[in-house]
């Protein structure tokens, strides 16, 4: 009994220091857990590197800025922001991370319009990230999708966000400029006053991201459905003394057709009081009236009163003006083309056109330069003015033909009443005339014609 008892005893101290061991071996345990021992729940992982523009629409020719975070200390990270459309512009810079991972980088976009930009962001350690922004592919701005887009405020709205969700004028040329197809605007009767100017009171003038001043096309190809040129007028101003600006402007990458309406009271210290185009531009039932290209203190004299033409010297066949059934009247340019002045080798071909009562140093109603292709056919030119030569018609070089013009009651104080031809050396524009009608104009020297070489 004795040795029974005795052995009970030892199995009572063995469990008491096995339940003393468990005790102390618990809170070990969770030390260890607390302590991050391996047998624990594991970290969390690292967040992945990401990068990010400061905003995610951008005009061309502004600033962007790149940012990033979750990058390893210390490490180089290569930055790829790619043209999507096929503009070949690219940069490709290397940056170091900082001591929390982050990175930055700073540059500028190119002035043309590209539309989508992609940036591709990869480290040194392995890790990548990608992000896209855009130039100036904005919002519809209170225009909704469709074909044809229709405006339906004759207000100079834009970046709407009234619950009517209007749209004007300037907000449907926005969202053509964002859309890679040709677009169709519908542009009711009435009169489309542009009255946007910039906040810090520097006027619209100057500015090609169509939020100011003029309507600036950047896409196309565009055209514009007017209700009629005596109904459907687009304007700088309410008259010919109060333009914020020209009316139109054709970027080098738009392209421009437009019917039945009236441009007018254009007012700029620029080329092209009523409209300027670097890319084809076609103008049917429209009339250019009253709209002013002065003379600029810094610049000097300016061109193209009612129209500013000009190729974009890379693709010359394409760059052309054609005029059906046009007017141009009452635009003043301070020095060469009061009603249209054509310049590089685009070439201009005009059928059913008047062009009366403009003025301008030289070629009070048309002025052709730096080999012009001209092409006229039933084309009135009279009662313009020239404080210069070439009251009517002024060209200096290029060719063209001139079939059914008449070009009667022009005026100048130099040389060329009607027409005046000059050119560098023993060259003059190839100019043909036929079935043409030039009289009743007057001038010092060439009441009609003047021929002048060696100038």
């Amino acid at each position: 009994r004795t040795l029974d008892m005795e052995a009970m005893l030892r199995s009572k101290v063995t469990v008491l220091f096995m339940m003393l061991g468990l005790l102390i071996a618990v809170p070990a345990v969770a030390l260890a857990q607390d302590a991050g021992d391996p047998t624990g729940a594991p970290s969390p992982a690292p967040p992945a590197p990401v990068i990010q523009s400061d905003k995610e629409d951008y005009p061309p020719a502004d600033t962007v800025i790149l940012t990033g975070s979750g990058w390893q200390p210390g490490e180089t990270v290569n930055i790829n922001v790619n043209d999507d459309e096929g503009q070949t512009w690219n940069r490709n810079v290397d940056v170091i991370a900082d001591e929390n991972g982050g990175v930055r980088d700073e540059f500028v976009l190119p002035e043309w319009f590209v539309a989508t930009y992609s940036v591709t962001a990869t480290g040194s350690s392995g890790g990548t990230a990608t992000s896209t922004f855009t130039d100036a592919v904005l919002p519809a701005r209170g225009c909704p999708a469709g074909r044809p887009i229709m405006v339906d405020t004759t207000e100079d709205q834009f970046d709407d966000t009234s619950a009517t969700n209007e749209c004007s004028l300037r907000e449907t040329i926005n969202a053509a400029n964002g859309d890679t197809t040709a677009d169709t605007i519908t542009l009711p009767a009435g009169s489309y006053t542009l009255t946007r100017t910039r906040p810090d009171g520097t006027g619209g003038a100057g500015e090609d991201n169509n939020e100011f001043g003029d309507l600036d096309i950047h896409r196309g190809p565009l055209t514009i459905d007017g209700a009629g040129a005596t109904t459907t007028n687009i304007q700088a101003g309410t008259d010919n003394t109060n333009g914020i600006d020209r009316v139109l402007h054709v970027l080098s990458t738009g392209n421009l057709t437009m019917d039945g309406t009236t441009v007018r009271y254009g007012q700029i210290n620029d080329d092209g009081g009523g409209i300027k185009s670097v890319r084809t531009l076609t103008l049917t039932d429209v009339a250019i009236t009253e709209n002013d290209a002065t003379t600029d203190a810094t610049t000097g004299k300016k061109s193209g009163g009612g129209i500013f033409h000009q190729d974009d010297n890379n693709n010359f066949t394409s760059d052309l003006l054609t005029l059906n059934r046009v007017t141009i009247s009452g635009n003043t340019a301070s020095l060469d083309g009061g009603g249209l002045r054509l310049t590089s080798n685009g070439g201009g071909t005009l059928t059913d056109v008047s062009i009366t009562d403009n003025q301008a140093g030289n070629g009070g109603g048309i002025s052709s330069h730096q080999g012009s292709q001209l092409s006229f056919n039933r084309v009135t030119i009279s009662g313009n003015t020239a404080s210069l030569d070439g009251g009517g018609l002024h060209s200096t070089s290029g060719s063209g033909g001139l079939t059914n013009v008449t070009i009667t009651n022009n005026s100048a104080t130099g040389n060329g009443g009607g027409l005046h031809a000059a050119g560098g050396s023993q060259t003059l524009p190839n100019l043909s005339l036929n079935q043409a009608t030039v009289s009743h104009n007057s001038a010092p020297n060439g009441s009609n014609i003047s021929r002048i070489t060696g100038f």
